[in-house]
């Protein structure tokens, strides 16, 4: 339920020219945040809207819509009405997706230990609040984020052996890689 983002306008540390009216809204949007916080922890990250009806969504889009516009008009009292206006509409949403038996958010990963390194690779991103409520100690990342990584190891300048292996013998399985030193590289060659 990500909303408009705008700085912690409250802390004198990182906002030395916070006025009043920046901490009034910034205490005001207090509920309405636990309680998309909430939402996502229960549903997944922004999926709640997708399990209800489009008029439904479509009416939460609307409210979400005027709750940024008073936030960036720094109007308290519309950001107070509209943040509650916010939290009834995800209240309801909850109860319908409830109703119609979606399932709450149940993170799919997959936990690994390699030579001492724990990460999970989490299946749909969205669930992210789940697997950290369930797992809070095992670092995540996204099929996106492995893809990323991949392709970026495939583009290595200092790993084109490994890639053309793994070019010509595609079932072959890389159990470690040892970076070659300097002194390896300078060698004599025995004629």
């Amino acid at each position: 339920m990500s909303r408009f983002q705008r700085p912690q306008k409250f802390d004198r540390l990182t906002n030395p020219d916070a006025s009043a009216v920046d901490t009034e809204i910034h205490y005001t949007l207090a509920p309405f945040d636990e309680a998309a916080r909430a939402a996502d922890l229960k549903w997944g990250v922004d999926r709640l809207p997708g399990l209800v009806s489009d008029e439904m969504a479509k009416r939460y889009g609307r409210a979400k819509a005027a709750l940024d516009q008073a936030i960036a008009a720094n109007d308290p009292e519309a950001v107070r009405q509209n943040a509650a206006n916010c939290a009834k509409g995800l209240a309801a949403m909850d109860r319908a997706a409830t109703e119609a038996g979606h399932p709450v958010a149940s993170p799919e990963f997959w936990q690994f230990d390699v030579d001492g390194f724990r990460f999970a690779i989490l299946r749909d991103a969205r669930m992210w609040p789940a697997m950290q409520d369930q797992s809070p100690d095992v670092p995540f990342v996204t099929p996106q984020e492995l893809a990323n990584a991949l392709q970026a190891y495939r583009s290595a300048s200092a790993l084109p052996t490994v890639v053309a292996i793994k070019d010509h013998f595609p079932n072959a399985k890389i159990t470690k890689i040892t970076p070659a030193k300097a002194t390896d590289l300078d060698d004599e060659i025995p004629w």
